[in-house]
């Protein structure tokens, strides 16, 4: 009985030895979950700055669309008038102006009719 209360030291030395080891293992693993994790969140954060900058570009895009968009749709208004007003004055010279009425009463040429007609 007393060579088995010899081992109880040994046993118990044992015991802490096997827990050291056993908690080193788990911070190996934890020292490479954490290791995984930020590779992991690099990778994250490099796709989130290459996606915020490619938001930027498409907004500072849209922003150029939008005013072409505005420029076309001003200048479109300015022949719009333009052509209101020629129609306008036209249709006045034709109710005063004989020569005007005698003039618009005339055939078109064909070649003429298809320029026109928006036709080749």
């Amino acid at each position: 009985m007393m060579t088995w209360l010899k081992l109880i030291p040994y046993a118990v030395i044992a015991a802490l030895v096997a827990t050291v080891l056993w908690y080193r293992g788990n911070l190996i693993d934890a020292e490479a979950e954490q290791a995984r994790a930020t590779a992991a969140l690099s990778v994250a954060k490099e796709s989130n700055a290459q996606q915020a900058k490619a938001i930027e570009q498409l907004t500072a895009r849209k922003a150029r669309d939008d005013q072409i968009l505005a420029d076309i749709s001003t200048k479109l208004a300015g022949i719009n008038q333009s052509l209101a007003e020629t129609n306008e004055t036209i249709s006045g010279l034709e109710k005063i102006d004989a020569d005007v009425r005698n003039y618009l009463d005339e055939p078109i040429p064909d070649a003429l009719r298809g320029v026109l007609n928006n036709k080749p």
